[in-house]
């Protein structure tokens, strides 16, 4: 996050445009939801180091394990930011597993999340065949 033409501004990846556009969002909207799903801890120190610069810059930020969110409510949100580490081989950490299965539902109206900007870090070693796979 950077001060753009003195007026602090989150730009976000839009879901529901292709290739991930972009969709910049003004200091006019104060809510922000920061989701981490993290194993040994990595995704959630970042997710709170996240939740602190938000505040740093007046949103309301609500930091959250992902199964500790209730994901029926995401469709309201305005914006999000989702954190996520992968664990063993590649695999979606334990705190993220039931939020996880839920957006891989093929019953989810592909446009649940149309209305909501959101941005996603991924976390992961390189080094295995699934790297950062929960983030893609």
């Amino acid at each position: 996050w950077s001060p753009a033409a003195g007026q602090e501004r989150l730009v976000f990846g839009k879901g529901n445009e292709k290739g991930g556009g972009q969709k910049a969002v003004g200091a006019s909207m104060t809510s922000l939801l920061i989701l981490y799903g993290s194993q040994g801890g990595s995704a959630e120190e970042v997710a709170e180091r996240l939740g602190r610069e938000g505040e740093k810059r007046g949103y309301d930020v609500r930091v959250s394990a992902m199964d500790d969110y209730d994901v029926f409510s995401l469709p309201s949100e305005m914006a999000l930011i989702a954190v996520a580490s992968t664990t063993g081989q590649g695999d979606a950490p334990d705190n993220m597993r039931k939020f996880w299965n839920f957006l891989l539902k093929k019953s989810l109206p592909p446009d649940s999340l149309s209305s909501t900007s959101f941005s996603v870090f991924g976390l992961g070693d390189s080094s295995y065949a699934k790297f950062n796979a929960v983030a893609k």
